[in-house]
């Protein structure tokens, strides 16, 4: 009895651990039994294999504990045996994927899991969750299906979703134009005169432009004064160099003898140089190889020294059995430089405070080529 009573409470147990998991409690080729007295293996029935009571065995998936000693045939022993699990009744995994006709009724199936996934199938049909009406607006959403509305809240989330990602960029857009603008301004501000940053704060900035007018005005006024100062000092002075000019009186003893003391002098020569030198003034002329071994160069030097030399006019004119050519140049002093006034502009005479260079004349030593030089110069 006591054996019988621990029997039933396994086979309960079994039963419930079956159904609740879903799945066959035994699905293998061999499993263990715990009872309080020992351990005890299920094994596949084998035909020629002898069995007492209380051993357990595995036939078709299924688990048996045998009543009686036997051995033999299933066909014959299965009266000695008792089904504990009842795996086909509850059904199988792949009975929950299948797809039941939509024609039977759930009542027909053969096992729980199967009964289970053909009504599961007719309550989503029933329910329209098996259709996807994704065109489905706000205002047909109240008469639409439990799958059309699962669709549209799914469509509106993802619309919420990107109109988020789409303010997250604009926001970051936003900080970067600012952060841009701010580091432009900055550096501006700072060009003028009055530091600041671009990661100071708006308040920062606010303070250095007032700063920066206030610079601008002081400057301003700075500069305006000093133009102001420098403006009158120069319409003084040349008003008062304007009245002195007006009354200057030419028959005063001041101008008198400032006029007598002017007293300009004028030193003039003519000079012949040929490829044997010149006729006169040699000690001022200097000569040198020319281009070449038959050719000869002259120049002239001369220095009036303590004088200043007001103006200086030449006139040369050069003879050759090939021909010749002339040159005037007029140089005079114009406040405290020279100028040369002739459009010729040579470079054949150099003037300066107290002194004249003239230069270069060469002469072929093969034929009788000359030049003459008119000097006329004006000195105080």
């Amino acid at each position: 009895m006591n054996n019988q009573s621990k029997t039933g409470k396994a086979l309960c147990a079994l039963l419930v651990f079956g159904m609740l998991t879903a799945t066959p409690s035994v699905w293998s080729e061999a499993a263990v039994i715990t009872s309080n007295a020992t351990d005890k293996i299920a094994v596949v029935f084998q035909e020629n294999t002898a069995y007492s009571a209380g051993d357990y065995i595995i036939y078709d998936g299924e688990m048996y504990i045998c009543t009686a000693d036997i051995q033999g045939a299933w066909e014959t022993a299965e009266s000695s045996f008792m089904q504990i699990t009842k795996n086909r009744e509850i059904g199988m995994q792949s009975d929950l994927s299948a797809s039941y006709d939509a024609a039977k009724d759930p009542s027909q199936e053969k096992s729980l899991m199967a009964f289970a996934a053909n009504a599961w199938q007719k309550i989503k049909i029933f329910f329209g969750m098996e259709s996807k009406e994704e065109d489905v607006n706000v205002n047909e959403y109240k008469r639409a299906s439990v799958s059309a509305k699962l669709n549209f809240l799914q469509q509106q989330n993802q619309q919420l979703d990107q109109n988020v990602a789409n303010l997250q960029g604009w926001i970051t857009q936003s900080f970067t134009s600012v952060s841009n603008g701010k580091s432009i301004l900055a550096a501006t501000i700072t060009d003028k005169g009055v530091q600041v940053g671009a990661q100071d704060s708006f308040s920062k900035f606010d303070q250095a432009i007032r700063d920066l007018a206030l610079l601008q005005y002081r400057n301003g006024q700075d500069k305006g004064w000093e133009d102001g100062q420098k403006e009158g000092y120069n319409q003084g002075y040349t008003a008062g160099i304007e009245f002195a000019d007006g009354r200057v009186n030419e028959n005063s003893a001041s101008y008198q003898q400032g006029l007598s003391d002017f007293h300009p002098q004028v030193w003039s020569i003519e000079i012949r140089t040929d490829k044997r030198g010149p006729d006169k003034e040699k000690e001022f002329f200097h000569s040198r190889k020319g281009v070449s071994d038959n050719h000869i160069e002259y120049w002239y030097e001369k220095s009036f020294q303590g004088h200043t030399i007001l103006a200086v006019y030449m006139d040369e004119r050069f003879y050759s059995p090939f021909g010749g050519g002339m040159g005037k140049e007029m140089v005079t002093l114009i406040g405290d430089h020279y100028e040369h006034l002739s459009a010729s502009k040579s470079e054949a005479l150099t003037v300066t405070k107290d002194s004249i260079f003239w230069g270069y004349v060469s002469f072929n030593l093969q034929d009788d080529a000359y030049d003459v030089l008119n000097l006329k110069v004006v000195y105080i």
